[in-house]
């Protein structure tokens, strides 16, 4: 439930930046993309990260 929240905050946020930076539709997917693969890569990572950590 919390990666759906997560989702939907991100693609309202999203449409906002791209509104403020003047970016089209097309060009702001790209930071849309760039946005969830951080996002898998950290959900992939931390659970490492945690564990050496200890």
């Amino acid at each position: 439930m919390t990666s759906e929240f997560n989702d939907q905050v991100t693609s309202v946020a999203l449409s906002d930046v791209r509104g403020a930076l003047g970016i089209s539709h097309d060009a702001g997917t790209w930071i849309e993309s760039l946005y969830v693969s951080a996002e898998i890569i950290g959900m992939a990572v931390s659970p490492g990260w945690w564990w050496l950590s200890r």
